[in-house]
């Protein structure tokens, strides 16, 4: 847990390895202002980075690296079951994105500005590029 700041909440649930719920490494970095990040179930690496401004972040039984990156401005972003990768990358002002079973790669790329985003059950690769 890196550069913790400012009234915020973390359950980190289930470390087999590291006393950080993650069984191999878990990198909440760099979050600040009032945020709310759930872990629960990481089994290799799960990173949540430089999240900040009011924002919850839901983290659940990612398998292999499962990125919250960037995210900023009061939303909350959940991530249920990935298999091998899906990024959430600079998401901003007032999004929900939930992502649930992509089983290659889903992104959803620089998405802006009040928005709702549901991913389910793409098999390869699902692009939301620019919305």
């Amino acid at each position: 847990m890196h550069h913790i700041q400012t009234g915020f909440k973390i359950l980190e649930l289930g470390a087999s390895y590291s006393n950080l719920c993650a069984s191999y490494s878990n990198v909440l970095h760099q979050t600040r202002t009032g945020s709310t990040i759930l872990e629960l179930n990481a089994s290799n690496s799960n990173r949540v980075n430089h999240t900040r401004t009011l924002c919850i972040i839901l983290e659940l039984n990612t398998s292999y690296s499962n990125w919250a990156h960037n995210t900023r401005t009061g939303f909350i972003i959940l991530e249920l079951g990935t298999s091998s990768s899906n990024w959430m990358h600079h998401t901003r002002t007032t999004g929900i994105i939930p992502g649930l079973g992509a089983s290659y790669s889903n992104w959803v790329h620089h998405t802006r500005t009040g928005l709702l985003l549901l991913e389910l059950g793409s098999s390869y690769a699902n692009w939301v590029h620019h919305t």
